[in-house]
């Protein structure tokens, strides 16, 4: 077992021993906004400071992320008949407010700050490991839950030409708020 595994006790007979994936899934993300300028910005050779707020709407979609490992009946690494498989997706929709810090010809430097909601669906399945006889494995419902999220973070910005379009390269932290009932 790597550093990487984790126990997770399902049932009072089952215990899960997950082998966590560290490459994360593909994440893409796509918005649109507005530039509200605080002023012009002045000669091309000259540093401008606080020269744009941005508000942005946008979403982000993380593609399917597989968690799988073995599947321990009476806690006992004999009884290993099984794997299971942990599936998840997420989306994020998010109102963004981002501030320039300063800009030079077309680059800007930035900070950012965000709300909104993030919904995530978790899929488990218990399969028979090949050559062993089928025990009673489980699959539970696929389950999507909504939650609030809020991001923070910055990055670089490029503006293209005179089209009104950008190119960022943005550092996010996005998180959310999960509370039992």
């Amino acid at each position: 077992m790597s550093p990487d595994d984790a126990h997770l006790g399902l049932s009072n007979n089952e215990t899960d021993i997950a082998h966590f994936n560290t490459e994360d899934a593909p994440v893409v993300t796509l918005g649109v906004g507005y530039e509200l300028p605080f002023h012009e910005h002045e000669e091309d050779n000259e540093i401008t400071f606080l020269p744009a707020m941005t508000a942005s709407i946008d979403g982000t979609y993380q593609f399917e992320t597989q968690f799988s490992g073995d599947v321990w009946m009476n806690e006992s690494p004999v009884l290993n008949n099984l794997n299971n498989r942990t599936e998840i997706e997420n989306f994020n929709a998010m109102f963004n407010l981002a501030l320039d810090l300063a800009r030079y010809q077309r680059f800007s430097l930035f900070i950012l700050g965000g709300l909104g909601a993030a919904w995530s669906t978790v899929e488990y399945k218990d399969e028979p490991k090949p050559n062993t006889q089928p025990d009673s494995g489980i699959a539970l419902a696929s389950e999507t839950t909504t939650t609030f999220a809020w991001q923070g973070g910055g990055g670089l910005k490029y503006d293209l030409m005179e089209c009104d379009l950008a190119f960022t390269l943005t550092y996010l932290f996005t998180s959310t708020l999960v509370y039992n009932e």
